[in-house]
């Protein structure tokens, strides 16, 4: 949720029917629009002088890149499904205990095993357990065919990067990446590892990417035409009733 800071700022401003949250920064020196894929919205810093007539000038110049950003981030697919290896999943539900879930490669589910009130819980849990689970399987199988120390994997839900790799060789990958084709996870995959000989994107470092990669060149053109089908699964938006 966004605060306004000052009480004469209101929290949002309406421009074609989206919500635009506002965030004064007294360091700022001009208005800067940006979209938050995570939460879906676009966010307007107001500087330090500004008044809420040129705010409105100036996303009145932005609408069509508004609308633009939130039309890029739409779910395509029906309620209740996910993106898994690259394949439409069916989201399930059976009333269980504890928070548990079931993935079926075979016929495309993703089930999970909780009480009702804890389901999108649940869901968010099942996908960053699920998403460690299978880009280690990947990790562990690349680095050891190719020699390629590394010291820790984590999964998080980052807003701009896929994966990274610190100059210690920890290993980071968001947890949308197991949404992706397994040429494409791979790719990443070897991305990262990759950083561990060379931390640069030299040519050098392309060409032992290339080698660590099953489709190097698939995998970086579809980052490129897909990416923001990431972000646009959110579990707020998503879930609905029908999945009881």
């Amino acid at each position: 949720m966004f605060r306004a800071l000052k009480k004469d700022i209101p929290a949002f401003l309406h421009v074609d029917g989206y919500d635009v949250a506002l965030r004064h920064n007294k360091r700022a020196k001009r208005y800067t629009l940006r979209f938050n894929s995570k939460k879906q919205k676009c966010i307007l810093t107001l500087p330090r002088r500004f008044s809420l007539d040129a705010a409105y000038q100036f996303l009145g110049q932005k609408r069509f890149w508004i609308e633009e950003q939130h039309q890029k981030y739409i779910w395509p697919h029906p309620k209740n499904t996910i993106l898994l290896h690259g394949t439409l999943y069916n989201i399930l539900w059976k009333d269980s205990r504890g928070l548990q879930y079931e993935v079926n490669r075979k016929e495309n589910t993703l089930t999970l095993l909780c009480p009702k009130s804890k389901i999108e819980r649940c869901c968010k849990k099942a996908l960053v357990s699920y998403a460690k689970e299978q880009i280690e399987k990947y990790t562990q199988r690349t680095a050891q065919a190719h020699h390629i120390p590394f010291q820790n994997l984590s999964i998080k839900d980052t807003l701009s990067r896929w994966g990274s790799c610190s100059s210690n060789g920890q290993l980071n990958f968001s947890w949308r990446l197991v949404m992706a084709p397994d040429d494409v996870i791979d790719y990443v995959v070897a991305h990262e590892l990759a950083h561990i000989k060379h931390m640069n994107h030299s040519a050098d470092f392309w060409s032992w990417c290339d080698q660590l990669s099953n489709n190097m060149a698939f995998g970086k053109q579809w980052i490129k035409d897909n990416g923001t089908l990431f972000h646009a699964w959110q579990s707020e938006t998503c879930l609905d009733q029908t999945i009881l």
